[in-house]
């Protein structure tokens, strides 16, 4: 009898037994297959770097190819422009000769050009001393003007227009007696 009792206990020390080596062999085999994944094989955290590498290279290889064999396209366009400038004077008797000086231009045969063009128009007037002044965005719906006052003699007018990035300049004399 006292047989009977031992075998039930001797079956539940090699069943814990079992179970102890079952589970201590996964144990063993989980932390040698963690530390392998853990651990790159080759690359860059285990994947390839050669693709990656080629991929780059192949870009580059393109890119370089297209910028060598790129015509470099030039659009010249060529523009005349006619353009002559008239100084109309309108003079007014006060204490001395004061003038209205104005400038008109003619582009292509048309004066002020189109509606949208506006101009900025220097004059410079020398007659002993040098006088300068500047008129901006003058338009054919603006057309501006300046009134001046010349000295005796003979008075240098210059009138300097400046349009898509182009000088123009006329000049007159303008002799004064007073």
């Amino acid at each position: 009898m006292e047989l009977l009792t031992q075998i039930p206990v001797l079956f539940l020390i090699v069943f814990l037994i079992v179970v102890i080596l079952v589970l201590l062999f996964v144990v063993i085999k989980q932390q040698r297959r963690i530390k392998q994944l853990l651990t790159p094989r080759y690359g860059f955290l285990g994947k390839p770097l050669a693709f990656l590498m080629l991929g780059f290279l192949s870009i580059g290889a393109v890119n370089l190819i297209n910028t060598v064999n790129q015509k470099e396209f030039t659009n010249v366009q060529t523009a005349s422009a006619d353009f002559v400038v008239d100084i109309n004077i309108l003079s007014t008797q006060v204490s001395e000769d004061i003038y209205r000086l104005s400038a008109t231009p003619i582009i292509d045969g048309i004066e002020w050009g189109s509606k949208r063009d506006s101009f900025d128009i220097n004059w410079t007037i020398q007659n002993g001393r040098l006088e300068k002044y500047i008129e901006r965005d003058v338009s054919q719906v603006s057309p501006g003007g300046i009134e001046v006052r010349l000295r005796k003699g003979l008075n240098r007018v210059t009138a300097t227009i400046f349009m898509d990035g182009q000088k123009f300049e006329k000049t007159i004399e303008i002799d004064v007696e007073i």
